[in-house]
């Protein structure tokens, strides 16, 4: 492969050449790049004051089939929190969850509100192939509580869960961190 020194300048000199002639070009148009510019700054204004922007705060944790010591229990506490996953909606659970957060001023029926809006939902949870994490997302347009709603409402599934079963296999391993 032989390459010439030569070309290879006048390649460069080529670009250079294109790019100020580009640049001097636009010069020359510069009130239809000033007037295109304005117009799409103020599209996109238009756009936003009517759609506006929307910002979702979102929140999970993690709950986990697990019995120190008996595979065979934790096997079981899969199949019973996959299967039963469908319980989070319930008022059991969502009250449950209310009473941990008292203090914020949401009850239940604001829970189950936000499960039956898919506020509020596992991720994870499949008849086909169980998994020995789900997760419990919570989405909100508030940062207010997201965690706290996370947190207390996995606790209450997992003890709802424990409690259909009789021990504590179902546990909440990772606490809602981050919005």
């Amino acid at each position: 492969m032989n390459v010439d020194v030569r070309e290879l300048e006048m390649a460069d000199y080529d670009l250079l050449e294109n790019i100020k002639t580009a640049l001097h070009r636009l010069w020359k148009f510069k009130m239809v790049v000033v007037l295109m510019t304005l117009v799409g700054l103020l599209a996109s204004l238009v756009y936003i004051s009517i759609v506006g922007i929307s910002v979702n705060y979102r929140s999970s944790a993690s709950i986990y089939s697990m019995v120190y010591g008996s595979y065979e229990d934790s096997t079981d506490g899969v199949k019973v929190m996959n299967t039963y996953a469908s319980l989070l909606g319930t008022s059991n659970v969502c009250e449950r969850a209310a009473v941990s957060l008292q203090d914020t001023g949401i009850n239940g029926t604001t829970l189950k509100n936000m499960v039956a809006g898919g506020k509020i939902y596992l991720r994870g949870a499949d008849s086909k192939t169980y998994g020995y994490k789900l997760t419990l997302v919570t989405e909100s347009d508030k940062p207010d509580y997201v965690e706290e709603i996370s947190n207390a409402m996995a606790r209450a599934f997992a003890d709802e869960i424990n409690d259909l079963l009789g021990s504590k296999t179902v546990q909440v391993v990772d606490d809602a961190n981050g919005v």
